[in-house]
């Protein structure tokens, strides 16, 4: 069963037996189960756990949060995870700052 959870993975093994104890309470189910179709299901059970801290961690910013600096979740998670960064190439970017100085100089 350990070479099954060694195989592909870049995780500690002991964090990843305990992670897959505490969401699931059992590791038979993923004995039987294909190296891929195991990591696809590993991989969405972090994600979702990730989304469950960053909510709880926004909901102890909450209280602090008045009606002029409220962030929503959505809002607050594509930050906390860089999901609303700018993957444009630098000098996309760079030309439309160009543009942007140009009109605001008068130009």
């Amino acid at each position: 069963m350990e070479e099954f959870f060694y195989v592909g993975m870049a995780v500690d093994y002991a964090e990843l037996i305990e992670f897959l104890l505490r969401r699931y309470g059992s590791l038979e189910p993923f004995c039987e189960m294909g190296v891929r179709e195991f990591t696809s299901i590993y991989k969405v059970a972090k994600k979702v756990e990730q989304r469950e801290q960053m909510y709880l961690a926004w909901v102890v910013q909450l209280p602090h949060m008045d009606k002029e600096h409220f962030t929503p979740f959505q809002e607050y998670f594509d930050k906390c995870t860089g999901a609303n960064l700018d993957n444009r190439p630098a000098d996309e970017i760079l030309s439309q700052v160009e543009e942007i100085r140009r009109k605001i100089n008068g130009g």
